[in-house]
């Protein structure tokens, strides 16, 4: 996840929580489809199809999401907190200057 956001830097990046039950046993980076992904992020229903594929080819699930805020705390805004209800977990990493700093599990 870390280096995913850190690629990402400047953008946002997204990517799925896989596991099972309630653990979290893998990460799948995923295509952020925003328009202004420096400040959002967005999936494609053909990308989140593509992570429950991938999940379900490993036996998993997908629990939840992860994604990046650039320049700013790992801390929720009101659509992330919309988004993340869908979800059984969530994590938010902080990247400043293009290093991960905060990774926070958002419940």
């Amino acid at each position: 996840m870390r280096a995913h956001a850190e690629r990402a830097y400047p953008d946002e990046c997204v990517g799925a929580l896989l596991g099972l039950g309630s653990e979290v046993l893998d990460v799948l980076p995923l295509e952020n489809s925003a328009s202004e992904r420096g400040a959002s992020f967005e999936l494609t229903a053909r990308e989140y199809l593509r992570a429950e594929e991938v999940a379900a080819a490993h036996g998993l699930e997908v629990l939840g999401l992860y994604h990046s805020h650039p320049d700013a705390p790992a801390v929720p805004s009101a659509r992330d907190a919309e988004v993340i209800r869908a979800f059984r977990c969530a994590v938010i990493i902080s990247v400043r200057a293009g290093v991960a700093e905060e990774v926070s599990p958002v419940s």
